[in-house]
């Protein structure tokens, strides 16, 4: 059998300053407006109260929902910020490095996962894993816990990133991880499907191994 890397050390990180939370039940003027557009994400009231998701309305991350990640010991390490305003930049995320499990804390190792590119992918049920990217290294956290826990494994990236994704698979395979491949429609991410479509495209994925991947990848 082939063992997975050494294990790194854990990082931590701060949230900004700034930071509010959206799930006191303390709205005003400012925090509808964010609360609104997560709204309009797909993120429920439950979901913005698990994830501890807030924002910011001054400093450096002004007008940007802050959607915290929590190691297994409950402490943040890393953090994505993105734009509810009109600011040309979507994306404003800590220097520090992407190399965590996001939510660790949340993660249910006996029961299958299932790998997204972003955390607005992955909103659809629990244990969905946003790799913040289209990429997963053999050497990152998240590729040695998933060979380390050996979890039945699911992967949904965007049809643009197939190749990757089937890049992924294979390097987890070869780890003796049972990899399923959900197919996300051409032209579309997971947060732009409903739930019942997500469910079905779930429901006929179908388990990716050596003898059918060298097929996947040259379609």
């Amino acid at each position: 059998t082939v063992s997975a890397p050494n294990e790194k050390i854990k990082q931590k990180n701060d949230l900004p300053k700034e930071y509010k939370p959206l799930f006191t039940g303390s709205i005003d003027l400012y925090s509808q407006i964010p609360l609104n557009y997560l709204t309009k994400r797909g993120f429920s009231h439950d979901k913005i109260y698990k994830y501890k998701i807030g924002y910011c309305a001054s400093g450096e991350y002004k007008g940007r929902v802050i959607i915290p990640s929590f190691d297994e010991e409950g402490d943040v390490s890393y953090f994505v910020s993105r734009t509810y305003t009109k600011q040309k930049r979507k994306y404003k995320n800590p220097r520090v490095s992407k190399d965590i499990v996001f939510n660790d804390l949340l993660i249910d190792w006996q029961k299958p996962i299932v790998l997204v590119e972003g955390v607005f992918d992955s909103i659809h049920e629990e244990n969905m894993i946003p790799i913040l990217g289209s990429t997963l290294s053999e050497k990152t956290e998240l590729f040695q816990k998933i060979v380390e826990k050996s979890p039945k494994t699911y992967i949904a990236l965007d049809p643009d990133a197939y190749k990757k994704e089937m890049n992924i698979v294979s390097n987890l395979i070869k780890y003796g991880v049972d990899v399923w491949n959900i197919e996300v429609p051409e032209g579309k991410d997971l947060n732009d499907i409903s739930k019942y479509e997500y469910q079905r495209l779930k429901m006929t994925a179908k388990q990716v191994k050596f003898d059918t991947l060298f097929e996947m990848i040259n379609i």
